[in-house]
């Protein structure tokens, strides 16, 4: 594959939205995580909320909860989130992409996700194994659209941005691909 200059040598993906649809699955999950605290989870906001990690949304749904029971509300989202993993739709085509570029390309995964929401899903979907390196939310300490976790990915795969390609599918994540110097391509995960 080659593009611009030079061949590309190198792909990042996301994982929630790219890779996969996962938006049904977290919807259920940070319902019923809130509902344990008695607090209603809009749709409308959560929705708009899409690319944003959880550290950063939840205290906007929740302003009344501590710090630690926004904590604690992760966690429990987490527990939920095995039983929801039923809901998650997987992009097949970009999956079937993924597979097929593996052994001439290295790979990153790249995602807002928490390191123990975005394995369960990677197992779900069957892809554990496609990524030279993975970088999840726990890695970095500025969230998308902030390009570290996309420099931290470039700098573990040792890849030149300018030949390596980003699949995103939010606003906040192209951001930050681009500000690390990557191109940008857009996926639509359908349901």
């Amino acid at each position: 594959m080659v593009a611009g200059n030079g061949v590309i040598e190198g792909m990042l993906f996301d994982l929630d939205g790219t890779l996969c649809n996962t938006h049904e699955a977290n919807f259920e999950s940070y319902s019923r995580a809130l509902a344990d605290f008695g607090i209603s989870l809009d749709r409308p906001a959560f929705d708009a909320m899409i690319g944003l990690p959880a550290s950063v949304f939840v205290p906007r749904f929740a302003p009344m909860l501590t710090e630690t029971e926004v904590s604690r509300v992760l966690a429990v989202k987490a527990e939920y989130f095995t039983d929801a993993l039923t809901l998650i739709q997987p992009n097949r085509p970009l999956i079937a992409f993924l597979r097929s570029i593996r052994a001439h390309h290295t790979t990153a995964l790249v995602t807002t996700s928490r390191r123990v929401n975005a394995t369960r899903v990677l197992g779900h979907i069957g892809i554990s194994d496609q990524f030279d390196h993975l970088v999840f939310a726990e890695d970095v300490t500025k969230a998308k659209p902030d390009p570290e976790a996309y420099l931290l990915a470039l700098d573990l795969c040792r890849l030149d941005p300018a030949k390596t390609i980003a699949f995103e599918d939010s606003p906040t994540g192209v951001a930050a691909a681009e500000a690390a110097g990557v191109r940008v391509v857009c996926v639509r995960c359908e349901d």
